[in-house]
């Protein structure tokens, strides 16, 4: 095997471990928002700062892995998905939703980052096959709709009594393995001719 391919390769296995996780908060932070959020109103404020999460992490991110390298950022995602997973888990425990509300954005912190996936598949490769690298790791997004989806709706009970707690515990250890798989990459920091060209204006 190639070392391009290689490394696409390993970056659609992290992209459906990602996947499987983030499906984690999709499926029920909401749910887990109408049991602990002081108001019914707010049970949807843990999905906000999900997005807000991932919405104010992306541009940062993109800048660091000009000046770090994509692989230390990968990495640093992953950390903070096992951070947040683990902060989730203790927040439905103790049914504090602030802390909760928190653990979902540091999950948005994981999807900005992981959202460069394609990108470094695409740089792997060579010119004729960039989409053919950039599908294949989409495809890993693709069988995580049904593997996070299983993984999700199994562990969600195994904490008892405290439901989706087990959810979270299981997000934290794909985003462990997602981890693992990052660190077998081998991939070079972005040149200047990847990140130069004509840009959009803000």
């Amino acid at each position: 095997m190639t070392e391009s391919k290689r490394t696409i390769l390993l970056l659609a296995v992290a992209q459906a471990l990602y996947s499987s996780c983030i499906i984690t908060v999709f499926a029920t932070a909401s749910l887990e928002g109408l049991n602990i959020a002081p108001r019914h109103g707010r049970a949807t404020l843990p999905m906000t700062t999900f997005v807000l999460g991932a919405m104010f992490t992306t541009v940062p991110a993109s800048m660091l892995m000009q000046r770090l390298g994509r692989k230390p950022i990968f990495l640093m995602g992953a950390g903070v998905s096992i951070v947040g997973a683990c902060l989730a888990v203790w927040s439905i425990m103790t049914s504090n939703f602030a802390a909760f509300c928190f653990a979902t954005a540091l999950q948005g912190v994981f999807q900005a980052t992981s959202g460069f996936y394609r990108f470094a598949a695409a740089e792997a490769a060579d010119d004729e096959n960039k989409s053919i690298a950039i599908s294949w790791v989409l495809t890993g997004g693709v069988v995580a709709a049904v593997a996070g989806t299983v993984i999700s709706n199994y562990s969600s009970d195994l904490i008892p009594p405290h439901a989706f707690a087990g959810s979270y515990a299981a997000a934290a250890l794909l985003a462990l393995v997602n981890a693992a798989v990052i660190l077998f990459l081998r991939i070079p920091k972005p040149t200047t001719s990847d990140v130069g060209g004509e840009a959009r204006s803000w």
